[in-house]
């Protein structure tokens, strides 16, 4: 990872080299990636980016990517550029220590670590009741998908819930859980898997009304 600077202004360029025939410059959120020929040199490239340093810069700082909802908050990201690779949650903002920072790539790490962490704590809370239904605890996978929430596989004896799951209240979370956990014992939605997460969940009817609310059917 390189950079170019301009006054008080910092453009991070990340360099792709490759067995391609010519050369590509994309603005992501944070930095510049280059795709190159590794027989191209860089100075014309980089003449090109200097020359037009204030739009790539201003490519690479989109506002409105900044803002991310945790729980059902919406919190702010503040990128600190930094040779460590955390982040830290203060009142309404979110602190993102990185030596680049990719807003998208952040977002999604964050979720799926909010997730992990809250399940620890689910788990604890769910181990009792599970045990009394005759179901058990499996590892859960914390994963970002596109068309599913959660899923159980049998096969596996495991769980994964999608991450975007952090995004919105914790009562989501617990009812996505609880829904696989029932498939535990019966695979398909008959009477005998609702019957089963009336006692697990006596709430999730309404739970599931109001997921249908937000967007979401599951």
């Amino acid at each position: 990872m390189t950079k170019l600077v301009k006054g008080n202004k910092t453009l991070h360029i990340k360099v792709n080299e490759k067995n391609i025939k010519h050369t590509y410059i994309k603005q992501k959120n944070g930095y510049i990636e280059i795709s190159k020929s590794r027989r191209m040199n860089m100075e014309p490239i980089i003449k090109k980016i200097e020359d037009d340093f204030d739009f790539y810069y201003t490519k690479t700082l989109k506002k409105e990517e900044t803002i991310l909802s945790l729980w059902g908050r919406n919190y702010s990201l503040k990128w600190v550029e930094s040779s460590q690779r955390k982040y830290i949650i203060e009142n309404k903002e979110i602190i993102i220590y990185a030596k680049v920072c990719d807003y998208n790539q952040f977002k999604d790490d964050i979720l799926k670590s909010e997730l992990q962490n809250y399940l620890i704590i689910l788990h604890t809370e769910v181990e009792p009741l599970l045990k009394e239904h005759g179901l058990y605890l499996v590892p859960v996978k914390v994963k970002k998908l596109k068309s599913k929430y959660g899923s159980y596989h049998k096969g596996k004896d495991e769980i994964t819930l999608n991450s975007f799951l952090a995004s919105i209240d914790k009562v989501y979370t617990k009812h996505v859980l609880l829904h696989e956990y029932a498939h535990q014992k019966v695979a398909n939605h008959q009477l005998e898997f609702y019957q089963l997460l009336d006692k697990l969940y006596p709430t999730h009817k309404e739970t599931q009304r109001n997921f249908k609310k937000i967007g979401l059917n599951y």
